[in-house]
C-alpha cells in the first residue's frame, strides 16, 4: 500500500468495521443511500454525497463501488485524507475494482483528454499506486487547464519528493497552501509525503498545523508518531500513536507501530496486547502474525510461535513455493529466496534424529524465516525467525525428530517490504 506505509508500519488503513460503525448514528437503517449518494453526487454537492456514501458503506461495508463514490465526492469536496484512505481500501481489499476504476478513467479521458475531474481521480488512484511519473504528468495537466487547483500542486508536489526531488516541491506545496489555506488535509498530506521522505522537522510543521486546523484527524498523529518514532523518541511516539488509536480504534497503523515501539522498549506483554488486537480486527495482517511469533519465540514458547510463523508464510508466499529440493546433511545448502516465495528443502530422518537448522544470508541481503514441517507436509513441528532482539538469523537446536519420513524445511523471508532477493544458506547437522 502507498503512502501510508513507513518504516514500521503498514498502510494508512481504517477497517472497514470501524467505517461502518462511525458513520451508524447519523445513518438511517433501509435508507436507499446508494440512490441519494449518487443525486447529490450529480447536483454538485459532495460534501452531502460523500455523507451520504459513508451511510452506503455502513450499511453494505463490502461493496467497495460506494467507496469509488465517496473517494470521488471526496476529492472534489477537497477533502484529500479521506479520498487517500478510501482509495487505499481499494487498493488493498477490492485490487481488481482498483484496476478497473483506473482503466474506465482511462476510458473516458480517451474520449476526453480535458476532464478535468477524471484527471483528478486518475492522478489520486497512480498516487496510491506509487505511479508517480503518471501523477506528474497528470497534475501537470491540470495546472494548465485550472493554475488555481490546490489538488493538482498538492500531488506534483507530493509525487516529485517522492521522486528524491527536494527543491520543486517546497513551491507546489506552497501554491496548495496558498490557493486552500484552511484545508486541513492538504497539510496532513504535505506532513506525511514529508515524514516518509525523511524531511522530519518539515514533517512536524506540516502535521502541526494540520491537527491545529483539525485536532480529531487521526492520520496526522499517527504520521506525527512516526516522525518521532525515526527520532527515537519512542515515548513520544507512542503517546501520538496512543492518541490517533483512541480517536480510531479501528485504525491498524498505530497499532501496529506502537506494538513496535513497545517491543524496542521491552514492553512485551503491551506489544503483544495490540499484535492481539490487529488480529481481531483484520485476520489477513501477515506482519501482525510475523511479530506475534517471534514474541512468542523470544518468550520460549515456540509452540505458540509455530501457527503465526505458518499463517505468515501462507500470507506472503504470493509469488509461489520453489520446487524441494534434497538438503544436505553435516553440510550447506544454499538457496535463492525471491521476493514473496518460500523455498522449500527436504529432510529425510528417522525417528530419535537430534539434528540443528541455521540460515544465514551472506551479506545479510535476507533476512530468513525457517519453518519445519512434519512427514504429513502440513503440520509445523519447529521453527525461527530471530531467535532473540537483535539476531537475524534463525537457529532451530537440537531438535529430535518425532518419526521416520521426509521432512520440508520452508525457508521464506521475514522482511516482505525491502528488496529482499538473494541467497541463505542453510546448514543442517546431524546427532
Amino acid at each position: 500500500m502507498r503512502r501510508g506505509w513507513f518504516g514500521l508500519c503498514v498502510a494508512i488503513l481504517i477497517v472497514l468495521v470501524g467505517k461502518a460503525s462511525a458513520q451508524a448514528e447519523t445513518c438511517v437503517a433501509g435508507a436507499p443511500h446508494v440512490a441519494e449518494a449518487l443525486n447529490l453526487y450529480t447536483a454538485g454537492a459532495y460534501t452531502d454525497a460523500m455523507n451520504a456514501f459513508s451511510c452506503a458503506i455502513a450499511a453494505a461495508p463490502t461493496d467497495y463501488s460506494n467507496y469509488v463514490g465517496r473517494m470521488q465526492s471526496a476529492v472534489l469536496a477537497r477533502d484529500y485524507v479521506r479520498a487517500v484512505n478510501d482509495a487505499n481500501t481499494l487498493n488493498d481489499y477490492a485490487p481488481d475494482l482498483f484496476t478497473t476504476t483506473l482503466q474506465n478513467y482511462d476510458t473516458g479521458l480517451a474520449a476526453n483528454p480535458n476532464d478535468i475531474h477524471t484527471l483528478m481521480f486518475r492522478a489520486l488512484l497512480n498516487w496510491v499506486g506509487a505511479q508517480d511519473g503518471l501523477v506528474i504528468a497528470d497534475t501537470e495537466l491540470i495546472i494548465q487547464l485550472d493554475p488555481q487547483n490546490a489538488f493538482a500542486w498538492l500531488f506534483h508536489g507530493s509525487s516529485n519528493k517522492y521522486l528524491g526531488d527536494e527543491f520543486t516541491p517546497f513551491a507546489d506545496f506552497q501554491m496548495a497552501v496558498n490557493l486552500d489555506e484552511g484545508n486541513y488535509s492538504i497539510y496532513a498530506l504535505i506532513g506525511s509525503t514529508h515524514a516518509q521522505t525523511n524531511s522530519l522537522e518539515d514533517a512536524l510543521l506540516a502535521l502541526n498545523r494540520a491537527i491545529l486546523l483539525n485536532p480529531q484527524d487521526a492520520r496526522s498523529y499517527y504520521f506525527r508518531g512516526v516522525v518521532y518514532s525515526n527520532q527515537q523518541d519512542y515515548s513520544s511516539a507512542i503517546q501520538e500513536y496512543t492518541t490517533a488509536i483512541n480517536l480510531q480504534p479501528t485504525y491498524l497503523d498505530p497499532l501496529f507501530d506502537r506494538a513496535q515501539m513497545y517491543t524496542r522498549q521491552g514492553n512485551l506483554d503491551a506489544a503483544m496486547n495490540d499484535f492481539n488486537r490487529i488480529l481481531e480486527l483484520d485476520s489477513g495482517y501477515k506482519l501482525a502474525y510475523l511479530n506475534r511469533g517471534v514474541l512468542q519465540e523470544w518468550a520460549g514458547n515456540i509452540a505458540a510461535a509455530l501457527p503465526d510463523f505458518a499463517r505468515y508464510i501462507e500470507l506472503n508466499t504470493t509469488n509461489g513455493y520453489l520446487p524441494a529440493l534434497p538438503a544436505l546433511i553435516d553440510g550447506v545448502t544454499p538457496v535463492q529466496i525471491m521476493p514473496n516465495q518460500t523455498a522449500q528443502l527436504v529432510i529425510s530422518g528417522s525417528v530419535g534424529q537430534i539434528i540443528t537448522i541455521t540460515a544465514a544470508s551472506p551479506g545479510g541481503r535476507v533476512d530468513p524465516l525457517v519453518l519445519l514441517l512434519a512427514p504429513d507436509g502440513v503440520t509445523p513441528i519447529a521453527g525461527s525467525d530471530d531467535p532473540s532482539s537483535g539476531e537475524r538469523s534463525p537457529r532451530i537446536a537440537s531438535f529430535v525428530l518425532p518419526q521416520d519420513g521426509a521432512y520440508i524445511l520452508y525457508v521464506t523471508s521475514s522482511d516482505p517490504f525491502v528488496a529482499n532477493q538473494g541467497q541463505v544458506d542453510v546448514t543442517i547437522t546431524a546427532g
